[in-house]
């Protein structure tokens, strides 16, 4: 009710009028007596204003337009804008200082901004140090796709060069705790002058035009001048170094981009020699021959780690974690290796349970099987791999007792994947608190040899899985009875995540499918998403409820 009413003043004092980024302060509107007083409660607005996902345009829109409907509104809507986590862009605050909205940024609008506007408009620049001292993530502007980005960013460094002069040197950022940053030879080190030192997270790209001398000496720049970042997920241009760099001094979390950048075993080894990384993600080559332990430190607790099969399954045989909770694997081929190999899988999966070292620690596996970087590019396969005996299977002895996340993502032309498997899995996995089984039936169409278990398969995990909160698994619709689970009745599942696969047609009954699924948890979901996909013979539609 409250949210329509929301819906109702918007539409009522604003129309459907553009995205609106608020100027100057607005006097108090009349408003509609009949409306909730919740609607003018600040701790109530700031939950409603807390919904709106700011990543979806008409919802960016929605939260933009509330900053104009009354006084009440002004204060929360503002800080739900700017403080958002899903971050603004510094092209958000240049329209501060410019009359009209556009929703990208170029050379002569950043020109405009720089001759003219700033320096004339005093209530603008109020405004646009008042709402930039809010933003907590900063976002990567839009380009126009017209322009050289090089040229773009050059401008955009002389933009904010004369923005921090007029701050008397000060960044007019000073509350960003994570920001997005493309850095070309053009800007200059813009980045080390607009972000305070209390920086936590940077996205960093390095464009390809960057010498090896060049980010060795950029990423020292930044040790020292941004010395508080603790995350940095970081991209440069392929036959780069980035092992000698000299990393931040406090830098726990790392991730390298896997299209760019590759490392071998003993690369990884020196460079974790030299940091004290909790989390690293990172591209793995040159593997497959390694036959000496794989030493990745004391602090390491989480690994994501992409490459060959055959590259994963000897690192993961030789890897010394010793307090190793999480590890995630994701297998991608070359281009020109179209086929899969199940028995390599199975072999990957074998190397992670035989490694005693692992199963001690381990608590969270993620396992992603593809052969190519796009399941979109599949070639012609072998017989329809079944997925628990062909590849799952040797994790059980090994694993199953102590993990308490499991995520198996096989993305096939055709895999099979049954109620027994299912029934075997669980009964091994009894301590579970989350679990994805998943073949793709969402992201694209799968093949009609392509088996998944039903609705039973829900009742083995009840069962055998009485720990399990979170649950997101594909299956089968079919016409089997349902038997009365009255050994579920307490069920800890909070969130489930079901797709829903049919061979009869859209108008199948989904509320009898949906009835079953409540009886086989009858806790109240805090997260619930059922999908319906009809099979590739019928035509692929999708429908969810949630």
């Amino acid at each position: 009710m409250i949210g329509t009413q929301c819906k109702a003043l918007i539409r009522g004092r604003l129309g459907h009028s553009r995205l609106y980024w608020h100027r100057q302060p607005t006097s108090p509107l009349s408003v509609d007596q009949h409306a909730h007083p919740a609607l003018f409660c600040y701790d109530a607005l700031i939950e409603v204003f807390d919904t709106l996902d700011l990543t979806n345009r008409s919802d960016l829109a929605t939260c933009a337009r509330s900053v104009r409907v009354c006084q009440a509104w002004l204060v929360p809507a503002s800080q739900a804008l700017w403080r958002s986590d899903s971050g603004r862009s510094l092209q958000d605050l240049y329209h501060i200082l410019r009359a009209h909205h556009s929703g990208i940024i170029s050379v002569e609008f950043l020109t405009e901004v720089l001759r003219h506007k700033f320096h004339r408009r005093r209530d603008a620049w109020d405004l646009f140090l008042h709402y930039g001292s809010q933003i907590r993530a900063l976002r990567r502007s839009d380009c126009d796709w017209r322009d050289d980005p090089a040229v773009v960013r050059g401008a955009e460094t002389g933009l904010i060069t004369s923005l921090i002069r007029r701050n008397h040197g000060h960044t007019f950022l000073p509350a960003l705790r994570s920001a997005e940053w493309d850095e070309y030879p053009e800007t200059r080190g813009a980045l080390f002058s607009l972000v305070p030192p209390s920086l936590d997270t940077l996205d960093l790209t390095l464009h390809s035009s960057m010498r090896q001398k060049d980010i060795e000496s950029f990423v020292l720049q930044l040790s020292g001048v941004i010395h508080g970042i603790h995350t940095l997920r970081m991209a440069t241009a392929q036959n780069v170094s980035v092992v000698g760099l000299a990393y931040p001094p406090h830098l726990r979390h790392l991730s390298l981009d896997p299209y760019r950048i590759l490392v071998d075993p003993a690369e990884l080894q020196t460079l974790l020699s030299h940091l004290r990384l909790e989390s690293l993600s990172v591209h793995i080559s040159e593997c497959h021959s390694w036959s000496a332990p794989v030493q990745v430190g004391k602090t390491l607790r989480k690994l994501s780690i992409e490459g060959g099969c055959l590259d994963l399954t000897a690192f993961v045989s030789h890897v010394h974690a010793p307090n190793l909770c999480e590890l995630e694997l994701f297998t991608k081929g070359a281009i020109d290796q179209m086929l899969y190999e199940p028995a390599a899988h199975r072999q990957l999966s074998a190397a992670i349970a035989g490694n005693p070292r692992l199963a001690r620690t381990l608590r969270s596996l993620t396992l992603e099987y593809s052969t190519h970087l796009s399941p979109l590019l599949l070639g012609k396969t072998g017989p329809p791999v079944a997925l628990f005996p062909d590849v799952l299977e040797p994790l059980v002895p090994g694993l199953a007792s102590s993990l308490e996340t499991l995520v198996v993502k096989y993305c096939h032309e055709a895999a099979i994947f049954t109620d027994d498997d299912v029934l075997c899995l669980a009964q091994a996995c009894r301590t579970l608190k989350h679990l994805t089984l998943s073949l793709g039936a969402r992201e694209r169409e799968l093949t009609v040899s392509t088996k998944l278990p039903t609705i039973t398969a829900l009742y083995h995990i009840a069962k055998y899985c009485t720990l399990l909160i979170a649950l997101d698994i594909e299956i089968d619709d079919d016409d089997a009875k349902p038997v009365s689970p009255s050994w579920v009745a307490d069920h800890p599942l909070r969130m489930l995540r079901l797709a829903v696969r049919s061979f009869t047609s859209p108008a199948c009954d989904h509320l009898e499918l949906e009835r079953q699924v409540y009886r086989i948890f009858p806790a109240y979901f805090r997260d619930q998403d059922i999908a319906f996909v009809v099979s590739p013979n019928i035509g692929h539609t999708s429908s969810s409820y949630t």
